[in-house]
C-alpha cells in the first residue's frame, strides 16, 4: 500500500478512517496489526484484498495494482493470490467440511490427486480429520475457525489475510492453529497480515503494527 487513504460514509458526512498508509510486506513476513474496535482495521484487510478501492493511494499485490485492473481481473486475481480467514467464517452453509475446504482448489483449477492429499493433512492437522461430512451448522465456532483457515491456505495463496484467525479457539487450540499458519506461510512464502487483539498472537509476528487515528505506528518490541 502506497499512500492509501479510505473514509466510510455515515448519513450525509463522510469518517476518515486511513490516512495516507504505506505498507509493504514481503513474501515469507507475518505482520500483526492491532488497534481498537472501529480504527479500521478490517477495512485495510478489506484494501488489501481488492475488496475496497481506496480513496487515494495504491494498492498492489506482487505488483499488480488492484485499484486499477477490471473487476474480473481482480476477483480472478484474488482467487489464485490471496487466502481470507474472515472474523466470521463466511463458509457456505451448503457444504460439508470437506466442500468448503476444497473449495479455493475447485476455483482455481488445482483439485487434482496432489492437492486433494494435501487438503486431507490439513484438516487433520487442526483436528477436523472425523469432521469431514459434517455441515457448518453442525460445527463449533472454533471448528467453523478452523475450516476457514484451511480453505484460506489450501491453494497456497502469495498473501494471507486473517482477521483474529484465533479468536474463536481456546487456548491451547489456537497456539496449534496458528503454529501450522506460521509454518505454511514460512514453507510456501507467502506474506501474512493478521488483525488480532490477543497479545500472544501479535508477539509471533515478524513485525507489529498499530493503527492510531488512521496511520500506522510501529509496536515497540
Amino acid at each position: 500500500m502506497q499512500g492509501v487513504s479510505k473514509a466510510v460514509r455515515e448519513g450525509s458526512s463522510a469518517r476518515p478512517l486511513l490516512h495516507s498508509v504505506d505498507l509493504h510486506i514481503a513474501h515469507g513476513e507475518i505482520v500483526a496489526l492491532l488497534g481498537a474496535s472501529g480504527t479500521g482495521k478490517s477495512t485495510l484487510l478489506n484494501l488489501a484484498a481488492g475488496l475496497e478501492p481506496p480513496d487515494e493511494g495504491t494498492v498492489c499485490l506482487d505488483g499488480v495494482p488492484l485499484d486499477r485492473i477490471h473487476e474480473t481481473a481482480r476477483t480472478r486475481l484474488r482467487r489464485r493470490a490471496i487466502g481470507f480467514v474472515f472474523q466470521f467464517f463466511n463458509l457456505v452453509p451448503t457444504l460439508s467440511v470437506l466442500e468448503n475446504a476444497r473449495l479455493p482448489l475447485e476455483l482455481n483449477g488445482l483439485d487434482d490427486a496432489a492437492t486433494t492429499t494435501r487438503l486431507h493433512a490439513l484438516l487433520d492437522a487442526v483436528g477436523l480429520g472425523a469432521r469431514l461430512h459434517a455441515w457448518p451448522a453442525q460445527l463449533s465456532g472454533g471448528e467453523q475457525q478452523r475450516v476457514a483457515l484451511v480453505r484460506a491456505l489450501v491453494h497456497r495463496p502469495a498473501l494471507l489475510l486473517a482477521d483474529e484467525p484465533t479468536g474463536s479457539l481456546d487456548a491451547e487450540s489456537g497456539q496449534r492453529v496458528l503454529q501450522l499458519l506460521i509454518e505454511l506461510a514460512r514453507e510456501h512464502q507467502s506474506a501474512v497480515l493478521i488483525v488480532t487483539h490477543d497479545a500472544s498472537v501479535a508477539a509471533v509476528a515478524d513485525r507489529r503494527l498499530k493503527l492510531v487515528a488512521g496511520r500506522l505506528e510501529i509496536c515497540p518490541a
